[in-house]
């Protein structure tokens, strides 16, 4: 299967329309960089991108490589420290 990487070949750069709503995405992880590596491809991918993605990472290993390869995304990466739970990880992003 061919590499389908948003930096060598974007897909889609579509502007949103004047009277679109604003979509803000929230991904949050934990030691899982395939499942990342996926989801970020897949938002990298849409027809419509969003305005904003938040990468927030729990703790887990540094997943900063990975966002770097999705210049298409507007991406805010959070990396905590240490496990901050699914709800902490809701209201900080």
């Amino acid at each position: 299967m061919p590499n389908k990487s948003p930096i060598a070949n974007p897909i889609h750069l579509h502007r949103k329309p004047a009277n679109a709503p604003t979509i803000a995405i929230i991904v949050r992880t934990l030691n899982r960089p395939h499942l990342l590596q996926r989801a970020l491809r897949s938002l990298a991918e849409q027809k419509r991108l969003p305005d904003e993605v938040i990468v927030v990472n729990d703790g887990g290993e540094s997943v900063a490589k990975i966002v770097a390869n999705y210049r298409t995304l507007n991406l805010q990466l959070i990396e905590n420290e240490t496990s901050q739970a699914v709800l902490m990880q809701a209201i900080k992003g």
